[in-house]
């Protein structure tokens, strides 16, 4: 018997103190993609702002890892790689802004 299929795309992004610009970035990415909404994975790096409250407000169903301490940007995007289900999947800094229609572009490319 096989499971469910795992969503087309996850999304990858470490945030350390983003408040100001996570939620444009999450909203983006909502925005982009459209339908099926991808699976977005969060590993924040014990921000002390309300990064994690932006997130919430932008992307409710992100999967949200709060780590006890800035473990920095590499083992921290290696934490939301492991958990990333996606056929896909995007790995991005929270200061990024798509573009409409640039995540599809890039899917396209990577098919």
């Amino acid at each position: 018997m096989t499971g469910a299929p795992g969503p087309d795309l996850s999304v990858v992004v470490v945030t350390w103190n983003s408040a100001r610009v996570v939620e444009g970035c999450l909203r983006s990415v909502l925005d982009t993609v459209g339908a099926p909404e991808p699976e977005i994975i969060v590993v924040d790096n014990h921000s002390s702002d309300d990064t994690l409250q932006k997130v919430r407000e932008a992307a409710p169903a992100a999967r949200i890892i709060a780590n006890p301490d800035n473990r920095g940007l590499a083992a921290a995007n290696n934490q939301g790689l492991a958990r990333a289900g996606g056929r896909r999947i995007l790995i991005c800094n929270p200061d990024v802004v798509f573009r409409p229609g640039a995540i599809a572009e890039m899917g396209a490319v990577m098919d």
